[in-house]
């Protein structure tokens, strides 16, 4: 009971088109379904910084509101995002939350420890 191709390939060629439009489906949408991404490019988690005023910049994907410590941000068109914050003395802990159109949420947590520098005389 050998089928010959000319029986096969009308089965065979929809089944590989349904497989391609789910695969192309899928990788078009998850975008949609991983929610934000944020990523920080400085300074680093944990650093420490001599002075007070810091720029914390970084990037943030598939949000449509961003926020640090609290206040609203504002990102350029391809999702950068470029702050000033002055530190406190000793710890600090600095917050960045991302939110989508479906609600969900992405944060991040920066630790960053300012230490004078030590004047010499």
């Amino acid at each position: 009971m050998r089928r010959s191709l000319r029986q096969l390939l009308p089965i065979f060629l929809p089944l590989l088109f349904v497989l391609v439009v789910s695969f192309y489906a899928y990788y078009q949408s998850r975008s949609i379904l991983e929610g934000p991404n944020i990523v920080i490019d400085t300074p680093e988690n944990g650093s420490t910084a001599t002075t007070s005023l810091i720029s914390i910049s970084g990037s943030v994907n598939h949000a449509n509101e961003i926020t640090l410590d609290g206040r609203p941000i504002f990102i350029d068109l391809e999702g950068h995002f470029d702050e000033k914050l002055v530190l406190m003395d000793g710890y600090n802990i600095i917050e960045l939350i991302a939110k989508d159109r479906e609600g969900r949420v992405e944060r991040k947590i920066l630790e960053v420890v300012y230490q004078k520098a030590a004047r010499s005389e």
